[in-house]
């Protein structure tokens, strides 16, 4: 009786063990960004979600997308979906950034509109250049090492340029695949 009572003690104390260790974030999660990226179009702004300035005024209103938090990640990737509605061959480049912020970063303005404070890094590190080709679907996924994720609490796009002229490109979305069990904490 007194080794069934211990087996017991052993198993719950297991079960419990299990049931509250903190479970990994995983899976797909998207930035927000535009669903259209229009021909010869360069769009920059801080992840905010917010109007963006861009090299063709009449596309005012796309989106680079907000920010991902990052903070219990060691490595992630980045995944890239879109469709061409023309038959031309194109480039959409990428520039990701970072912010080591505790809280959610932002761009601060004073009241003339002149920014005051960025959250962000200044200069972007880490850039992608995917060829679009025809009007087939593009699926692009690639790693995001530690040296570039560690460090950062939050990721976030800071432009998106579509090098092509004539090129629309379609239903795309943008964002990064958490894959790793946390192995840090706030």
């Amino acid at each position: 009786m007194k080794k069934l009572f211990k087996s017991i003690a052993a198993l719950m104390l297991v079960i419990i063990a299990f049931v509250t260790t903190p479970k990994a974030v995983a899976g797909p999660e998207a930035f927000g960004c535009t669903n259209s990226i229009n021909s010869a179009v360069n769009l920059t702004s801080w992840p905010t979600n917010s109007m963006t300035t861009n090299s063709a005024s009449n596309y005012v209103g796309q989106l680079t997308g907000g920010y991902l938090n990052v903070s219990d990640q060691s490595q992630a990737g980045f995944y890239f979906y879109c469709q061409s509605l023309t038959n031309t061959n194109t480039t959409v480049t990428f520039t990701l950034i970072r912010s080591a912020v505790q809280g959610p970063p932002g761009v601060y303005q004073d009241t003339n509109g002149n920014i005051t404070n960025i959250d962000w890094e200044t200069t972007a590190t880490l850039t992608f250049s995917i060829p679009i080709v025809g009007t087939n679907p593009v699926y692009f996924i690639t790693n995001l090492g530690e040296s570039f994720i560690y460090p950062a609490r939050y990721v976030g796009i800071y432009s998106i340029t579509n090098s092509g002229n004539g090129s629309v490109l379609t239903n795309t979305s943008a964002g990064l695949i958490k894959k790793v069990i946390p192995t840090r904490w706030p």
